[in-house]
């Protein structure tokens, strides 16, 4: 069973702490978002999951927490060298679901070919029209998705750095296609905030990312996108699913790249584009994560070149309802 304070205890008494950010970190109060209807207890989806919990270094911080005057927040686990970047808990990965499912739903949608004559017809239009049209557009999913997401928030001093990065971009791009600035930066706010939660987008986007060159988006941003996705494609071979994901984004660009050329190359100019890169924790903290050829290397290329050593860490056990939690698991 688990506390308020994230305290998970077994029926022998065996603690294991999952710590969550201070409410401090967060741009708003904290106020309680409700359980959604087809989710489980936030603590039993990271159980169901089958999640390898690294045990905290509290010597670290604030309980294995630091947080530096360059920005984010940096979890720290015993036997590691490095911290993992962001604050991931799991009420934020429960209450991520729904607004994810509905923008990658969107993409969906828009990436058909058929789609095709609607952006000739919408790149056709005014600025001031396309803006009322996307502003309405904007305001359905935030109407959706803001009271399930508003808990989760950050200062921007506390997002990890491609999301501190990226979020005066994405205001550019959609301002520039004549979305009112507000609803801009609450996109934003949406956008990064679901990129600092999911560690699995993010990781294999700056992994991508590091495979080209800002210059080289500027120039072809179609055919090096395509190519990216071909490399996803190799490298993600257990997830296909998560490549067609990919893929419609790709073929969204295809179609409609020539109306939103001017706003992509305005937004993209000022980026620092190594922030949305691997940097050295990120490559240390995915070196030996299975199911991805992470840097174009498989598992066994990896474990060779960077030999695995042994941290003390969890597994949670599930009830025999599926319901909740039972126990804990030590497996190193």
């Amino acid at each position: 069973m688990s506390d308020e304070k994230g305290i998970i205890r077994d029926e022998n008494g065996k603690e294991l702490k999952i710590t969550k950010p201070p409410n401090e970190v967060f741009l708003f109060r904290k106020q309680s978002t409700g359980q959604h209807p087809q989710q489980l207890d936030a603590v039993v989806v990271v159980a169901a999951q089958n999640e390898i919990i690294p045990e905290l270094d509290l010597s670290k911080g604030y309980d294995g927490v630091t947080y530096p005057e360059t920005g984010g927040q940096y979890v720290w686990h015993l036997g590691r060298e490095h911290p993992r970047k962001g604050h991931v808990y799991p009420e934020a990965l429960k209450d991520l679901y729904y607004p994810k499912r509905i923008l990658i739903n969107g993409l969906k949608v828009l990436a058909g070919k058929d789609m095709f004559p609607f952006f000739i017809v919408f790149g056709l239009l005014p600025k001031k029209w396309k803006g009322k049209i996307l502003n309405r557009v904007i305001d359905g999913y935030i109407d959706t998705v803001w009271g399930i997401l508003a808990d989760h928030f950050l200062h921007p001093q506390f997002n990890i750095d491609i999301c501190r990065e990226l979020s005066q971009p994405i205001m550019t791009f959609l301002t520039e296609l004549g979305v009112e600035k507000m609803r801009a930066a609450k996109m934003s706010l949406i956008f990064t905030n679901i990129l600092e939660y999911d560690m699995a987008y993010r990781l294999r986007i700056e992994d991508l990312l590091s495979e080209t060159t800002k210059e080289k988006l500027l120039t072809d941003p179609v055919g090096e996108t395509r190519k990216l996705v071909k490399i996803l494609a190799d490298r993600d071979w257990t997830r296909p699913h998560l490549v067609e994901k990919f893929d419609r984004f790709a073929r969204l660009l295809k179609y409609g790249f020539f109306f939103i050329r001017k706003p992509f190359r305005k937004a993209l100019a000022p980026v620092d584009f190594s922030k949305l890169q691997l940097d050295e924790i990120d490559r240390y903290q995915v070196r030996h994560w299975k199911g991805y050829n992470w840097f174009g290397m498989t598992i066994q290329e990896r474990a060779a070149k960077w030999p695995p050593v042994a941290s003390p860490a969890f597994k949670l056990i599930r009830d025999e309802n599926g319901t909740g939690v039972k126990g804990i698991e030590k497996i190193a």
